[in-house]
């Protein structure tokens, strides 16, 4: 997938939204966000905090963000198994094409 449609603004947003997220995972889960908590019980959380401490804008921005990082994912058959770490080199470079780990 060519993701030269995004413009400047999204890939700021996306980049925003997922380090809030790892961010969130690293607080609330005590350990570093991974693939695999891409998923709906841990993105709920998140969301429902999200909602709260900054607004409903916010966590609807942080879910298209997530929500179109997890597609963008699965197409690549990138999976959760516990162990692929969002930060990790291998994730890093996925998503460098995407500009979003800056």
């Amino acid at each position: 997938m060519h993701r030269g449609d995004l413009s400047e603004a999204t890939v700021r947003n996306y980049r925003v939204a997922l380090n809030a997220f790892t961010g969130w995972c690293e607080r609330e889960l005590g350990r570093v966000a991974t693939v695999g908590d891409i998923e709906p019980g841990t993105v709920e959380a998140y969301l429902r905090h999200r909602k709260v401490s900054v607004s409903a804008e916010t966590a609807r921005v942080g879910w298209v963000a997530l929500r179109s990082i997890a597609a963008y994912l699965a197409q690549l058959r990138i999976h959760g198994d516990g162990e692929s770490v969002l930060r990790s080199r291998l994730f890093m470079g996925t998503l460098s094409s995407l500009n979003l780990t800056k």
